[in-house]
């Protein structure tokens, strides 16, 4: 990740026996990458022990989709799906897809994605659309009558709670200001916030092949001939006929001409 400062954001809390601390977990103790609905019914394996989850304030960092189906073709996680080096995004198969895993021409509409968050909590989604609406969604809607049920525990609504969620493209273009209204929000302060955010040039997670560092990420989420990859013009449709308009307006994320 780009926004790397050269030491972690600290805060100085009320009630902290006025001694300054971090304020920062290594992840959300239900796991960073798990859907909302594990809040309060998973610990994580890193860093959630003895945690109090309900003191805990999410922040989560969303990226247009575009862009965040592209570094999933880099860094695909745990999820699993049919894709190639020559067609990844891949929404709706073609040629590169047919005769993989199944997927037929005329028959296969669209590309699923399977991610195992767990061996036995796997969940199942139409597309990599699919997965970037719901998980997102999830969070954005966590209390409301349309948010999601805990279908891994058993059933019954997500409780509504405080969370941040800013853009990816904000920490990038808008570190310092975006990283003080955050810790701010958190009801915290910067600590030397008179030297300013120092970056780091090199990526923050080096064993990830091919990750970004902050120069890369920049010329990447800079450029709109970036953002599509080897998208087709299908998968433009796809995606366009099937992005969450709501979250996309709220965002401030654009559709693409759907002819490349």
């Amino acid at each position: 990740s780009p926004r790397t400062t050269k030491k972690r954001m600290q805060q100085e809390q009320p009630n902290a026996r006025e001694r300054m601390v971090s304020g920062m977990l290594l992840q959300v103790p239900w796991g960073k990458h798990n859907p909302i609905s594990w809040r309060r019914h998973h610990v994580a394996l890193l860093g959630a022990t003895g945690v109090e989850q309900i003191n805990v304030l999410p922040v989560v960092t969303i990226k247009d989709p575009y862009h965040w189906m592209g570094s999933m073709c880099r860094h695909k996680y745990a999820a699993n799906w049919v894709h190639t080096e020559m067609h990844c995004p891949n929404l709706v198969p073609n040629k590169f897809d047919y005769g993989r895993r199944g997927v037929r021409k005329g028959v296969t509409k669209s590309i699923e994605i399977v991610v195992p968050f767990k061996s036995d909590r796997v969940h199942h989604y139409t597309s990599m659309v699919d997965l970037w609406n719901t998980w997102y969604t999830d969070y954005l809607d966590a209390g409301s009558e349309t948010g999601e049920k805990h279908m891994d525990f058993g059933g019954g609504q997500v409780d509504g709670f405080p969370r941040l969620i800013i853009r990816f493209e904000d920490l990038l273009f808008h570190l310092e200001e975006t990283f003080t209204q955050v810790c701010h929000c958190g009801g915290g302060k910067l600590i030397n916030h008179e030297k300013g955010i120092h970056l780091l040039s090199d990526s923050a997670k080096p064993g990830h092949k091919g990750s970004s560092g902050l120069l890369s990420a920049i010329l990447r989420y800079g450029k709109a001939d970036k953002r599509l990859e080897t998208m087709t013009s299908e998968d433009l449709e796809y995606a366009e006929d099937n992005l969450s308009g709501d979250m996309m307006q709220m965002f401030g994320y654009s559709y693409p001409p759907r002819n490349i």
